[in-house]
């Protein structure tokens, strides 16, 4: 007890340098923080997208013609037809990237966010409806007009009504009939943000969309696939079913075209892994190592300034500690002290990092977050905490920690008490 209250002490008594230490320590974690968060937004799981750590997504389809010109686009209905039959994985679902009814408001063109989906989109989403339910894959099936709205867009169209399931809306000669209403979705939910989802089969490409949305032979079109796996250890089964599948569908094909590139794999894949061919669908090892390596590139040039603020406290401290060698503290016992003194400002400086870090992600995640196409969407953004996120900041300390006491230990261990009582520099 009285070790830590002099601890405490010391770091209140050089309150200039330590809160220099602290602020630089704030700044740096904060640029760390926000590079994961960007990662996590897309790699990890949030409360609409509960399955990504265990799905494998198909973003994009290249198809090359005789003239060997390509084309490179979303999937197609005969392409995400086909993968719905698939026997590897627990779900199959398909769903457009997020599109835009474009609406003349208060002076302004606002663009509206909203999705075409299948019936099984709301098994692999998650969503809390507070009025109504979804459309099911019958529903889809039978080309039902039925649209699910946020509550941003039950007041857009109905003001302040609460009970709105059965009404009808109309976007663009389209007449949907509401079947359910939902929270406002955060736009950090990459797959699920919208304002309303529609079946596809009542779309057809209307809003937003082009001809090949509704074409039952394209394998180009405007949908992303999600393979949900029972579990991690079935994507190699999924994969290797999936191959299969594109090698049928090239043989139906030729001469046309042949589909060049359209590989399924992880979210954390498609956005951040390098070198990516047919077969690499998750992460790999070295995409691992290169995000660690970048977290050290953001530390380097604060842990130099660190080096110079550690020598003028080393030296601002010399006396003290000499002083206490003198009347009997061990060498193992001051080391200690200086341990646990510089860990109390670094993590000071890491709660504050990852505080200024959340923050500035929160308001301003188009800037932050891959994959934010926000638009004049009103929902906030939803921020994770992982793992991932955690072992960087624990990287951090680990490296400010051993950068902050080196040049201490050194000092107290290899001068004398007569040297560090004249202050005398290493």
């Amino acid at each position: 007890m009285n070790n830590l209250y002099h601890i405490l002490k010391s770091i209140f008594q050089k309150r200039f340098l330590v809160i220099a230490y602290i602020v630089l320590i704030a700044l740096t974690v904060m640029f760390v923080a926000q590079q994961q968060l960007r990662i996590d937004s897309i790699g990890a799981n949030n409360p609409n997208e509960p399955f990504v750590n265990r799905s494998l997504y198909l973003a994009s389809v290249e198809i090359m013609y005789p003239d060997n010109r390509t084309q490179t686009i979303f999937a197609g209905l005969k392409l995400c037809k086909r993968m719905k039959a698939m026997k590897s994985p627990e779900k199959v679902s398909f769903f457009t990237w997020v599109r835009y009814w474009e609406v003349f408001e208060n002076g302004r063109i606002n663009r509206i966010p909203f999705r075409a989906t299948d019936g099984v989109y709301w098994d692999v989403m998650k969503f809390r409806f507070v009025e109504g339910l979804p459309y099911s894959e019958k529903d889809v099936a039978e080309n039902k007009p039925l649209v699910v709205i946020s509550e941003t867009s039950r007041k857009r169209f109905f003001g302040n009504e609460t009970q709105v399931v059965g009404r009808q809306i109309e976007i663009e000669g389209l007449r949907l009939t509401v079947c359910g209403v939902v929270e406002n979705v955060p736009y950090s939910s990459t797959y699920a943000f919208g304002e309303f989802w529609m079946p596809y089969t009542a779309w057809g490409g209307k809003i937003h969309g082009d001809s090949s949305a509704y074409d039952e032979n394209a394998v180009q079109g405007l949908y992303l696939v999600q393979t949900l796996a029972r579990k991690r250890s079935d994507f190699a089964q999924i994969h290797r079913e999936y191959n299969s599948l594109i090698a049928g569908l090239n043989k139906e094909m030729e001469p046309e075209m042949k589909i060049t590139r359209a590989m399924i794999s992880t979210r954390m894949n498609d956005f951040f892994g390098k070198n990516k061919n047919r077969d690499k669908y998750q992460f790999s090892a070295a995409d691992i190592w290169r995000n660690y390596l970048s977290t050290l590139g953001l530390l380097l040039v604060p842990l130099l300034a660190l080096m110079c603020l550690n020598f003028a406290r080393a030296n601002e401290s010399s006396t003290e500690i000499g002083i206490r060698r003198m009347v009997g503290a061990g060498r193992l016992e001051i080391n200690g002290e200086l341990i646990i003194e510089n860990a109390v400002i670094i993590s000071i400086g890491i709660v504050l990092g990852v505080f200024l870090a959340y923050l500035t992600v929160y308001l301003y995640p188009v800037v932050f977050i891959s994959g934010a196409d926000a638009g004049n969407f009103e929902g906030g953004a939803w921020l994770s905490f992982t793992w991932r996120m955690l072992s960087h900041l624990l990287l951090t300390l680990v490296v400010f920690l051993a950068a902050s006491v080196a040049l201490p230990i050194v000092r107290v261990n290899r001068q004398s008490v007569l040297n560090l009582l004249k202050g005398d520099e290493l």
